[in-house]
């Protein structure tokens, strides 16, 4: 058998089950549920924080389905740095992507000449095409006192149509050593080609002896005549070279000499080696020769730089006694 239960009955139930509603202030303290054990309530949810719920998996994936890409570079952008030259034309317009060397050979001259080779650069764009118009800037680098002609260290040169610029010749300066050639082009992103270069002494293939006249001395006494020389290179005269004197046993010059003739010092002490400089012309005269008192015949060899070499006899003897005719 079934019980119907009254209408009421079922009502009131229902009211029961759902208890009404009932609107309250926000800032009043919750009403407490009268019957907290049967009818627990989740823990309300403040309406603002409604908002900041997370939604449905489902529903967020369809929500970014519907978003619009960002551009590449459009987060790149947001935290780029203003002052970063990532972006910059690796070459710009007007600076060269390349220097290099246009055919210089070995820069060497003789202290006081002309370096016979000019320093030539050609200066290339990124795609390795000659550039004309492009300022190159040479400048000479050193304490050789070596420097371009008309006495400049700096010198600038525009290309030519072939991309290549030839510095101005390089006259050497009178101290001998090592010097460099520096050739830079452009401004933002310069170009450098560096070149070693040098300047030698001055030398002389070929040394004589000016004048035929003997060279005695007595023992003890100085020789009557000077020694005097000429050097010569290529024929010219060989000025400023440096020549070695010294006085040697055997013609070869092995043998270094520790007796028979020798030159003074200034305080007059006995030297038989000496360094000395032709003049302009070539021309050297040497100091004065004295011998000692070991009379024999001796050895001067004279060297230059450049390998010229000469080898000039002296004799020293007593004098030849004479009779005196009887009155």
């Amino acid at each position: 058998m079934v019980r119907v239960l009254p209408a009421r009955h079922a009502r009131g139930a229902r009211r029961q089950r759902h208890p009404p509603h009932r609107a309250q202030h926000p800032d009043a303290e919750p009403h407490p549920h009268p019957h907290p054990g049967r009818y627990a309530e989740p823990d309300a949810v403040p309406l603002e924080a409604r908002h900041h719920q997370a939604e449905p998996e489902p529903l967020q994936a369809r929500r970014r389905l519907h978003q619009p890409h960002p551009h590449p570079d459009a987060h790149a952008d947001a935290h780029a740095d203003p002052h970063s030259d990532a972006d910059a034309d690796p070459f710009p317009v007007g600076d060269p992507g390349s220097l290099e060397n246009a055919g210089t050979g070995p820069l060497t001259a003789t202290a006081g000449g002309t370096f016979e080779e000019r320093v030539s650069v050609r200066a290339r764009n990124a795609l390795g095409a000659p550039m004309a118009e492009v300022p190159v800037t040479f400048t000479v680098t050193g304490t050789t006192g070596t420097l371009f002609e008309g006495g400049k260290k700096t010198v600038t040169v525009i290309s030519r149509a072939d991309g290549t610029a030839t510095a101005p010749a390089l006259e050497a300066g009178e101290k001998t050593g090592e010097f460099t050639v520096t050739a830079t082009a452009g401004t933002t992103r310069p170009r450098t080609l560096t070149y070693a270069a040098s300047v030698t002494a001055r030398q002389a293939d070929k040394i004589v002896r000016v004048g035929a006249e003997a060279l005695v001395a007595a023992p003890g006494e100085k020789f009557a005549n000077a020694v005097t020389v000429k050097a010569t290179h290529n024929g010219a005269d060989a000025g400023g070279v440096a020549v070695t004197a010294t006085l040697v046993k055997d013609s070869l010059g092995l043998i270094d000499n520790d007796q028979g003739p020798y030159f003074k010092d200034a305080d007059g002490n006995p030297l038989r080696t000496l360094d000395l400089t032709t003049d302009a012309d070539g021309l050297l005269r040497l100091p004065d020769l004295f011998a000692d008192e070991n009379p024999g015949t001796y050895k001067l060899r004279l060297t230059t730089e450049g390998g010229a070499t000469l080898v000039i006899e002296l004799t020293v003897q007593a004098p030849e006694e004479t009779e005196t005719p009887e009155a």
